[in-house]
């Protein structure tokens, strides 16, 4: 209880840009020889930009929970990099308190997106590119950077946030969305208020490999989770980027594996803090491989059907993200 009280403490000093280092030192009873640890640095207000991460994260939770959804078979990432963001007017939209029940499609239509029912990979996407728009990094690439960034992070950050997402609404051992939908699971039912997916192996294996599980070892907060996401989104080995931009991508990805190393020494004691950053840390390659694993779902199971049908047609930007 000791740990998670600190935790809680730390929070809310962050939150109003407080120094959290006496409060956690006075409940270990560290005060005389704790070093003064906190989340600024000479060169780095990481408590200001974590606030601002969190105040991104709650305008994408509106969106997403909304009926904002602007669905399109044929728009591409540059058409919704190029458009406003929405992230500014999310007073516009309405939250959905009550969603109606998921229809089991693999296809997908602009009438059904008027129903309401939202093709949530889709919906992920469009609100990752418009995460993206937040980074002043971001707008100091040229337009060829900015795409070869894009498109070889975009999934990533699209499946972690699913992940988190669903672990912080209370799912912790697969992810669904707030309507009720789970991935890949077409077929599935209630029992005794869990789910019963009635599907392939494979998609078993999907959910096991997605962050959803591990969320719970790790002690994922949405503080953590919004500053894995950034360090997701800041992946300076991202194919096809240029010198320049590689390097200005990694430096501001260390800015935030640093505030996510000041948060786990906060938390913990000093000889334990070390192993748990790690055990979070690895929630990115785990993302990574569960990423890699949807990907090979995608084109052993949607693609056949794609091919064989002509009522299914594929949106452009997942042949952007997942062919070109």
């Amino acid at each position: 209880m000791q740990d998670r009280t600190g935790a809680c403490r730390y929070k809310k000093c962050v939150q109003v840009g407080m120094s959290p280092h006496r409060i956690i030192a006075q409940m270990r009873g560290e005060e005389s020889c704790l070093p003064m640890v906190t989340l600024s640095s000479k060169d780095v207000d990481y408590s200001h930009m974590l606030q601002n991460l969190l105040y991104i994260e709650e305008k994408i939770k509106i969106l997403k929970e909304s009926d904002y959804f602007p669905y399109s078979l044929t728009r591409t990432i540059e058409d919704y990099m190029s458009q406003p963001s929405p992230l500014n007017h999310t007073d516009r939209y309405h939250i959905i308190t009550d969603w109606t029940k998921p229809i089991k499609w693999i296809g997908f239509s602009k009438d059904v997106a008027y129903l309401p029912y939202k093709l949530w990979g889709y919906m992920e996407i469009i609100l990752a590119i418009d995460f993206y728009k937040t980074f002043a990094i971001f707008h100091r690439l040229n337009f060829a950077d900015k795409l070869h960034l894009l498109k070889g992070t975009l999934r990533q950050v699209r499946l972690f946030h699913s992940s988190y997402d669903s672990y912080l609404r209370g799912h912790k051992e697969i992810y669904a969305e707030p309507d009720g939908y789970i991935p890949f699971a077409h077929q599935y039912r209630y029992s005794t208020g869990v789910f019963r997916l009635e599907c392939d192996s494979s998609f078993y294996k999907f959910h096991e490999a997605t962050c959803v599980p591990a969320c719970e070892k790790a002690k994922m907060t949405i503080e953590k989770a919004v500053l894995l996401k950034a360090i997701i989104a800041m992946n300076h080995d991202a194919p096809n980027l240029s010198r320049k931009a590689r390097d200005l991508v990694a430096a501001e990805r260390l800015k935030y594996v640093k505030a996510l190393m000041e948060i786990v020494r906060l938390e913990n004691p000093s000889d334990k803090w070390a192993a748990w950053f790690l055990r979070l840390y690895e929630l990115v390659n785990r993302n990574m491989y569960a990423t890699n694993f949807l990907a090979n779902l995608f084109f052993s199971k949607v693609v056949p059907i794609t091919c064989t049908s002509s009522n299914v047609q594929l949106e452009r930007i997942w042949v952007q993200l997942l062919i070109q």
